[in-house]
């Protein structure tokens, strides 16, 4: 199946909608790529997954990423390894235009470990 990334949030499922963002779902049986599209100046709450890796694709804009306590400047292509049990916030204090963090390579059935911080 192949879904043109202008066409994703057409043909994904919003999984979540709120102020700060949207999240839409795709997949396949054991894997699930998912597309949060972060409203300009908001960020995420910041979550971990005891036993998932991830990767942000950066598609769009200007922001700022935190893994842990290390904090990281992000822009259009970059791409941010994730290991597991690392809790990651996304912000967007100095966005110039709206990004898309792409978070990819979730297996299905492996984000039981997944806790949300307030």
């Amino acid at each position: 199946m192949k879904i043109p990334l202008n066409e994703f949030t057409r043909k994904a499922t919003l999984s979540k909608k709120s102020d700060r963002y949207e999240v839409y779902d795709s997949g396949l049986e054991n894997l699930v790529i998912s597309m949060t599209v972060l409203h300009e100046g908001k960020s995420t709450t910041g979550h971990f997954h005891n036993d998932t890796e991830e990767i942000y694709f950066f598609v769009k804009g200007k922001g700022e990423i935190q893994l842990d306590d290390k904090k990281e400047d992000v822009t259009d292509s970059d791409i941010v390894l994730i290991p597991r049990a690392l809790t990651r916030f996304s912000t967007k204090e100095r966005v110039t235009s709206p990004f898309y963090p792409f978070l990819k390579n979730t297996r299905v059935g492996e984000n039981k470990g997944q806790r949300m911080l307030s």
